[in-house]
């Protein structure tokens, strides 16, 4: 659920510059502000619909044939600097 936070953060934050370069600035402003109220949901405790109504919005983006393949990576990137910083300070220190 974690990675799933950070990633609809992301998609709420900016336009994706991969759907920007593909599709231009029109595409990139007008879609991905949409993605702010799914990210508040997302922080809800309620579970039901959750995963179906994100497989929705997951083959809705398919079909149009938008990928937002820099805030994927942007959230790759997250969790590993996030689990380097923590092997970093659990590491066993000589000297």
């Amino acid at each position: 659920m974690a990675t799933l936070r950070v990633y609809l953060g992301f998609l709420a934050a900016f336009p994706d510059s991969h759907v920007v370069r593909k599709f231009g600035a029109d595409v990139g402003r007008l879609f991905w502000p949409r993605r702010a109220p799914s990210r508040r949901r997302s922080t809800r405790k309620k579970r039901g619909g959750g995963v179906r109504r994100r497989a929705v919005v997951d083959a809705s983006l398919k079909e149009r044939g938008l990928n937002p393949g820099t805030s994927a990576d942007l959230t790759v990137a997250t969790l590993f600097s996030d689990y380097v910083a923590g092997a970093l300070a659990n590491a066993c220190k000589n000297g």
